[in-house]
C-alpha cells in the first residue's frame, strides 16, 4: 500500500544515495509507526542489503558534509550525522541473530540479503513496518522536511495492531524477551507513551514470567527506559499496572505501602511532565529516608544534578505552606527552582494551586526574600558600626532585617532599612 509521510530532507538524500549505488533501502520501525499515528518522530532508522563496509565506502566520499558514527558496526549499524540538517540517521544491514548472551546482545550476527528475514528478529509488530520511496515524491521542502509518498510493506500485521492499538511481540513472545530483556521495558514504555495502547495478553504474560531477566541489564539501559516511562502522559496508570516489574528495577519503591504507592502514582497523573517532579512524587513517603532516596537514584544512574534536585525537593516536603510568608521563608533558604518544583509536587496531591500562584506573584512583583534583594548591603552596616562593635554583627543584622521584611513588619525601602540598622546596632 502507498502512504504519504513527512521525513527530514536529509533522510531522503541518504536513501537516494544508497539506491543510486544499486542497493535496497527502507525506512523501518518507530518513525513509520509515529507518522501513521500523527506523532512527530525524531528517530530515523534505515535498513539495507548493503554491507557495513560498503556503506562506509559510500559515505566516506561525502565526509566533508557529514559525520560517520561506526561504534555499532560490529552489529551492522552505522550512524550518519548532518550538521547542516541537525539530523542523525542509523543505517543497519539486514541481519539474522543467533543465540543471545546476558539477555541483551546476540552472540553472533550474520548479514543476510532478505529483508523479510531481518524483520523476524524485531521486537513488536508495530515496529516492523518498512517503507521505500516511490516515483510519487513531492519535492516541496518545508522546515528541512519533505512530504514523500512511500510504499509500505507489512509482514507482521503491524498496521492492524496500530489500528487496534495493540503492542504485540513478533513470533514467540517468550523467545523475544529471552533474547533481549530490555524489550520488557520497551513494551511498558510504548504502552505509556502511545495513546490508549495496551499490551497483547500473550506478550504481557511473557513479560511478567521473564521479568527477573531485567537484573542482567545495565543500569544505563534501564535508566533510559525508566525516564521515558515516568515522564509519559500515561505514567500513573502504567506504574500501577506494571508495579511488580517497576519495583524490580526500582527496589526502593517496595518500602512504600500499597496505599502510598497507589496515591503517589495517582498524583503523578496530575503532575507536570517533569522528571524531577515525578521522581519526587514517586518517592514521596514518611518511610523513606532521604539518604536512601539519594543512594537509590545514584544506583539507577541518574545524573548527579537530578539526584541533588530530587532529594532537595523531598527535604521540603514537610514544610507548611499556608501563605506568602511561608513561601518566602522557603525561598530564603532554597533555590527558586526547587521551591517551585516542590509546590508542584504538593499540588499533585492536594489540587490546591494557591501556593503556586503566590510563588508566581512573588516572582512577578520582584518581592524580597533573600539578603541579596535588600536595598542595603553589609557596607551600610559596617559604616554604621563603631570600632567597638564586632563585624560578625553584620550578617546577623542582615538576617534580622530580612526576617522582618518577610514577616511584613516593614517594606524594603532603603531609608527605612538604614533607620532599622541604627536601631539594631543600639
Amino acid at each position: 500500500m502507498l502512504i504519504t509521510i513527512e521525513i527530514p530532507y536529509f533522510v531522503k538524500e541518504i536513501m537516494n544515495l544508497i539506491e543510486s549505488h544499486g542497493f535496497e533501502i527502507y525506512l523501518v520501525g518507530g518513525c513509520i509507526r509515529d507518522s501513521i499515528l500523527g506523532n512527530v518522530s525524531y528517530d530515523w532508522d534505515l535498513i539495507t542489503n548493503a554491507l557495513p563496509n560498503t556503506l562506509l565506502d559510500i559515505f566516506k566520499k561525502n565526509e566533508d558534509a557529514l559525520s560517520i558514527i561506526d561504534s555499532g558496526i560490529t552489529f551492522g549499524t552505522i550512524g550518519i550525522y548532518s550538521k547542516k540538517h541537525n539530523c542523525i540517521v542509523e543505517i543497519t544491514t539486514y541481519r539474522a541473530e543467533d543465540s543471545y548472551v546476558d539477555s541483551r546482545k546476540p552472540s553472533e550476527v550474520r548479514f543476510i540479503s532478505n529483508v523479510r528475514d531481518d524483520l523476524k528478529r524485531r521486537d513488536f509488530s508495530i515496529n516492523a513496518l518498512i517503507c521505500k520511496m516511490t516515483r510519487f515524491n513531492n519535492t516541496n521542502k518545508s522546515n528541512n522536511r519533505i512530504s514523500v509518498t512511500m510504499e509500505l510493506e507489512d509482514y507482521h500485521n503491524g498496521m492492524r495492531d496500530i489500528r487496534l492499538k495493540i503492542i504485540k511481540s513478533i513470533g514467540d513472545a517468550h523467545k523475544r524477551f529471552k533474547e533481549d530483556a530490555l524489550r520488557i521495558l520497551r513494551a511498558i514504555r510504548f504502552c505509556a507513551t502511545l495513546d490508549n495502547f495496551h499490551i497483547e495478553r500473550h506478550t504481557r504474560v511473557a513479560m511478567f514470567m521473564l521479568s527477573s531477566n531485567l537484573a542482567k541489564l545495565s543500569m544505563e539501559r534501564i535508566n533510559a527506559e525508566l525516564c521515558k516511562i515516568i515522564t509519559s502522559k500515561n505514567a500513573g496508570n502504567i506504574l500501577i499496572q506494571y508495579q511488580s516489574i517497576i519495583k524490580l528495577i526500582f527496589p526502593l519503591l517496595d518500602s512504600l505501602s500499597l496505599k502510598q504507592y497507589y496515591a503517589n502514582c495517582n498524583a503523578i497523573s496530575e503532575s507536570k511532565l517533569d522528571l524531577e517532579i515525578r521522581l519526587a512524587i514517586l518517592l514521596y513517603s514518611e518511610n523513606i529516608h532521604i539518604q536512601k532516596c539519594r543512594d537509590s537514584l545514584t544506583n539507577l544512574r541518574f545524573k548527579k544534578s537530578i539526584v541533588d534536585s530530587v532529594t532537595n525537593i523531598l527535604l521540603l516536603k514537610d514544610k507548611n505552606i499556608n501563605d506568602k510568608i511561608d513561601v518566602k521563608l522557603m525561598l530564603s533558604k532554597n533555590s527558586e527552582d526547587n521551591v517551585l518544583k516542590m509546590l508542584f509536587v504538593k499540588f499533585a496531591f492536594s489540587k490546591d494551586y494557591t501556593p503556586i500562584q503566590i510563588f508566581m506573584d512573588i516572582m512577578e512583583n520582584k518581592e524580597c526574600y533573600k539578603i541579596s534583594h535588600l536595598n542595603i548591603s553589609g557596607h551600610d552596616i559596617k559604616h554604621a558600626l563603631t570600632e567597638s562593635k564586632n563585624n560578625h554583627l553584620i550578617g546577623e543584622i542582615l538576617k534580622d532585617i530580612l526576617h522582618d521584611i518577610i514577616y511584613e513588619k516593614y517594606n524594603n525601602d532603603r531609608n527605612i532599612l538604614l533607620q532599622k540598622i541604627d536601631e539594631k546596632i543600639k
